[in-house]
């Protein structure tokens, strides 16, 4: 009976039924999803406008002090392209992500990796809303993920990196700030896998690039991180106490990672063979090492940072999902095809295993076979496994409050109980389980939040962007003030201040006085508020409390703008130097459009737009 319910198995993962399925639901949730773009992403490719239009390489020309709101420097570069050509930067972005799944498509099925491993790591993708919805967001989520998990499967899978691994480290450090650090991990690792001088050589070269370039962009921007870092972690405490904060967040991790280790040493002496060589083995314990890494800076970094947009989770998500790929990226044999180590048949062995006076008779070893396969099943994936567990760990560490998700904490469920069938019965599939069980945990979202971010482009389309265009339609050069640094400038062609500090330096270092806005020479400002009034509850830090005063001082005239959902809208100020009456004609027409088409709910905004997609109507 056994022998015949893997031959199902093996059948149903051996057909291709079951890769149709999920490549059908994949071309669905492209589908859904494609049409998603986050506000976010156009302050990257405002850069490369602006860059192309006046050749200066910040947010906006003109007076505006440098500034560094974007954290993809990658993708900054890469934006050049389209702009310069006069192509849409937002379909092209588009085509590089489908570009990206294309990608990852062709490594996973030339990887020689058993079919059903193949198909789990389809799965997480392609079954993936989370995904999807992180892939074509227009930002680094995806790539930056990816870049993460090639980087250390190469290393899992050969140990050295050739001119793939070198060139992959590189884009890493280039695609976020804290992707030097991965980086350095995996390049380091290999060299401690292999002792070699190219190794320690390529890591030196890379490193080397990537201070340059730091250097460059220090001297330019006139500040060591980013502004981002400044505005999201920058109230994190000194030194000592972010380092508390990492070791207290972590302490769970390594709890259970130190029980796991303490089971590993019980097993140690019935089969010392079979431990000894997967221990030993630097390049087993790649997939623990990415997973001790993530844990430290989602911890230590994320956890107490005050981080904006973070949709489906995707900061966390980030940096654990690669680990589930890097378990996945080299083959899990099934038991059949794992044959005991010689030690475990060796009478020697069996002696200093289990030390007694006498050699060990016939019944001993038959009393110690199971005790043994299981060594040897606990051995063959032991970094992988504990890998998972200090990844999902640190997801509930970092976020306890998902685990009240039903589904999420159904997914843990499985994962601990296919971790003991893995490690107790040797099961292949469980093995695989684990594994897909741990993608489940890190990008769950409730299907609502989903449906949201499906729905979220078109209300960007009619509040922020189009109240952006019309903005660019009027005669005055002044700046523009506003607290959403994204697709409504992205629009504009006026110097714009980010009163939220992304995009303006001044701002999260607390140099922002009203004598910026004089030398600007503000004449429009956009409030954000729960309610069409003139005035506006969401005045929040130093950037908005200067401009809201300012703008009262000089008398600006105000009045409503178009509403982005319920209990959003995005209100406007004139100067009165200039003639406000075109302009408010013009946002009232947009207003009347946004009022009938964004009050509703998301599923009657996605019924209607199904078949309409924003990247390649709008011609941004």
């Amino acid at each position: 009976m056994p022998s015949r319910r893997r031959g199902i198995v093996t059948r149903i993962r051996s057909t291709p039924v079951s890769y149709l399925i999920v490549g059908a639901i994949g071309i669905v949730l492209v589908f859904v999803f494609i049409r998603f773009t986050v506000d976010d992403a156009f302050i990257t490719w405002r850069y490369a406008t602006t860059f192309v239009r006046t050749g200066h390489w910040n947010y906006s020309a003109g007076s505006i002090p440098p500034s560094e709101g974007y954290t993809n420097f990658l993708y900054a570069i890469v934006a050049v392209v389209p702009t310069a050509l006069h192509l849409p930067v937002e379909l092209f972005f588009k085509l590089v992500s489908l570009a990206l799944l294309a990608g990852y498509l062709v490594a996973v099925g030339r990887a020689r990796l058993p079919r059903l491993q193949v198909l789990a790591l389809l799965v997480i993708v392609c079954c993936n809303p989370s995904f999807m919805i992180m892939l074509f967001s227009g930002l680094e989520t995806v790539s930056f993920a990816f870049l993460v998990a090639l980087l250390f499967a190469l290393v899992y899978r050969d140990g050295s990196l050739g001119r793939l691994g070198y060139a992959t480290a590189l884009a890493l450090t280039l695609t976020r700030p804290e992707g030097i650090l991965f980086a350095f991990v995996a390049m380091a690792w290999s060299w401690v896998i292999t002792r070699r001088r190219a190794q320690a050589n390529g890591l030196a070269l890379i490193c080397t690039i990537w201070g340059a370039y730091w250097g460059w962009r220090w001297d330019h921007f006139g500040y060591f991180w980013p502004n981002t870092f400044y505005v999201k972690s920058g109230n994190r405490g000194d030194a000592s106490t972010q380092l508390v904060n990492v070791v207290s967040g972590l302490v769970p991790a390594l709890i259970i990672a130190a029980l796991v280790i303490l089971i590993a040493a019980t097993i140690w002496r019935v089969d010392t063979f079979a431990l000894r060589k997967s221990l030993r083995n630097a390049q087993n314990a790649t997939p623990f090492v990415l997973a001790l890494t993530s844990a430290v800076v989602v911890l230590g970094l994320y956890h107490s940072s005050n981080l904006t947009m973070n949709f489906v989770n995707r900061f966390e998500w980030q940096l654990l999902f690669p680990v589930a790929v890097v378990v996945l990226a080299r083959p899990l044999r099934p038991p059949s095809e794992a044959p005991l180590p010689a030690a475990a048949t060796d009478p020697a062995t069996v002696a200093v295993a289990e030390p007694v006076d006498d050699a060990p008779t016939p019944d001993l070893l038959d009393r110690l076979a199971p005790r043994r396969q299981a060594a040897v099943y606990v051995a063959r994936d032991f970094w992988g496994v504990l890998a998972l567990v200090v990844a999902t760990v640190t997801s509930m560490t970092d976020a306890s409050s998902r685990f009240s998700q039903l589904a999420i904490a159904g997914a843990a469920v499985v994962l601990a109980v296919a971790v003991v069938v893995r490690w107790g019965f040797g099961s292949f599939e469980a093995g695989v389980l684990a594994a897909v069980a741990f993608t489940v945990v890190v990008s769950w979202a409730p299907a609502t939040e989903w449906l949201g971010w499906a729905s979220y482009r078109y209300r960007i389309e009619n509040a922020h962007q189009a109240l952006g265009q019309v903005i660019d339609a009027q005669r005055f050069d002044g700046a523009v003030a506003l607290a959403d640094a994204g697709v409504m400038p992205f629009e504009i062609h006026q110097p714009v201040i980010d009163m939220d500090g992304l995009a303006y330096t001044p701002v999260p270092h607390a140099t922002f006085t009203a004598a910026d806005l004089d030398a600007a020479h503000l004449d429009v400002v956009v409030a954000l508020s729960r309610r069409t009034a003139a005035g506006s509850e969401w005045i929040n830090g130093r950037g908005q409390q200067v401009t809201y005063a300012y703008m009262a001082a000089h008398g600006f005239r105000s009045f409503a703008g178009p509403p982005f959902t319920y209990g959003y809208w995005l209100n406007v100020w004139v100067n009165r130097q200039i003639d406000p009456g075109p302009l408010e004609r013009a946002i009232r027409q947009i207003s009347a459009r946004a009022i009938r088409q964004n009050l509703r709910t998301d599923a009657q905004v996605l019924r209607d737009k199904l078949f309409d997609f924003p990247f390649i109507s709008n011609g941004n």
